[in-house]
């Protein structure tokens, strides 16, 4: 059965390898069509009981996802004039945030005061630059001596402070996370130069997995290519044959464009983990065409295919 195919291969190598052609560039297609998620819903089927519990939980009490911007003193501690106002301003800024739920932070922290009479809620402060001295310390004071604060939105000694967007991520939007990244690096860029003494640190769950997905596009972008040039330059090398290696490339490319086409048709939709894919069909692809290769050189200089090859031999 084999031999037949062989010769029927050997007999029309044009038509074979123009319908070869064919069906990779029409798998192709399905490229544009790929996106990489972010979303841990995507490990899951839509049926999945725990993803359900965990959907239910998040619509009955609030979304997991957020975003932080995390305040850290380089000297002293956070509870100066600058610092409490960087606090505020990022306070104010988190609510543009795209998707943004809630804004927690230790500006905005309903403190609850009492007289005879009546309780009062507010803010721990506002306006820090009209703070006096006094109250800069009253507000040091109850944010290190509430437990709700201390340990959470404050540390211990002052030095770092958080502000936490909560997040209601479209499910739809397949980038979000990503969107909530980027505006978040952006903010920094643009506040952190007012406030050198103070260093700003982005966080969150959101800029995590984002950071995840954009690490693996980068990957595909700067590694693949590099593991091109350094495979097949050991190729040209180890076989000593330009057309050998031309051939095992051609093959490769034509199976990773057609590996890859086919999921934009079947599931455009990939995983962070799908980023290793390339490297692992690389690795078989060569490893295979090598073996294949250096059999058929082997058999071809010991005379046994001489007279149905009509392959070049491997220039010495």
């Amino acid at each position: 059965m084999s031999e037949r195919f062989f010769d029927w291969v050997l007999k029309y190598p044009i038509p074979i390898l123009v319908w070869f052609g064919v069906v990779v560039l029409t798998l192709a297609l399905g490229l544009p069509r790929l996106s990489i998620s972010n979303d841990f819903r995507i490990y899951f089927s839509e049926d999945n009981p725990q993803l359900l519990a965990f959907e239910a939980f998040e619509q009955e009490f609030t979304p997991s996802d957020n975003a932080t911007l995390i305040v850290e003193a380089r000297q002293g501690h956070l509870f100066t004039p600058r610092g409490l106002a960087l606090i505020e301003e990022l306070t104010e800024a988190a609510w543009e945030i795209p998707y943004t739920q809630r804004v927690f932070s230790l500006q905005n922290f309903p403190y609850v005061s009492a007289t005879e009479t009546e309780l009062r809620t507010s803010e721990l402060y506002s306006e820090a630059h009209s703070l006096s001295a006094e109250e800069r310390e009253l507000v040091r004071h109850r944010a290190l001596s509430e437990d709700r604060l201390r340990g959470r939105l404050v540390s211990a000694d002052g030095k770092l402070s958080v502000v936490l967007a909560v997040l209601d991520l479209d499910p739809a939007a397949q980038n979000a996370s990503i969107e909530v990244a980027r505006y978040v690096r952006q903010l920094r860029a643009r506040i952190q130069p007012d406030y050198p003494e103070f260093q700003i640190h982005v966080g969150g769950s959101a800029v995590v997995n984002a950071s995840l997905a954009e690490g693996v596009a980068g990957d595909l972008a700067s590694l693949v290519p590099v593991s091109y040039v350094v495979i097949f330059t050991g190729l040209l090398l180890f076989l000593r044959s330009l057309m050998g290696t031309v051939a095992i490339f051609i093959m490769v490319s034509a199976c990773l464009l057609g590996t890859f086409g086919f999921f934009g048709f079947i599931a455009p939709v990939l995983t962070p983990v799908s980023g290793f894919v390339p490297g692992v069909l690389l690795s078989i692809m060569v490893a295979d065409s090598v073996h294949i290769l250096t059999s058929f050189f082997h058999s071809y200089h010991s005379g046994h295919c001489q007279a149905r090859s009509h392959s070049p031999e491997p220039a010495h």
